[in-house]
């Protein structure tokens, strides 16, 4: 054997090797392309996922306070008509006090006769 016959071999085995080599890079770098693309993809849906759980926190929240503001508000008017009703009821017990300390028995007869002349008779009959 020569050593032309010897090195052809090995020069195409350098060959197929180096070919072999870039293959393997290129396809290196078409893996890393790819997943570069699914990482910026899965970051993209986060970031949606993470603006909508947001947006649907604020909304909860907007819908947490309005009830609020309405139970407050019910318990406000509820806590003044109470105190209206208690005022009513202080003033009638004080009239009626100071009616009786005031008015005799004849009064007291001619204010239930005009009382019952203004509603007027048919009010009774019917």
């Amino acid at each position: 054997m020569t050593e032309r016959t010897v090195s052809q071999p090995i020069l195409r085995l350098q060959k197929r090797t180096n070919r072999t080599q870039q293959h393997s890079k290129q396809k290196l770098k078409e893996v890393d392309k790819e997943a570069e693309q699914i990482l910026s993809e899965a970051r993209k849906t986060a970031q949606k996922n993470a603006a909508r759980i947001e947006s649907d926190a604020k909304e909860e929240a907007a819908r947490i306070i309005k009830r609020a503001n309405e139970e407050a508000e019910l318990s406000k008017k509820r806590a003044m008509d109470e105190v209206k009703q208690e005022m009513v009821t202080v003033a009638s017990m004080m009239a009626a006090k100071v009616v009786a300390a005031n008015i005799d028995a004849t009064v007291q007869d001619t204010l239930v006769e005009e009382t019952l002349k203004e509603m007027g008779d048919s009010t009774w009959q019917s």
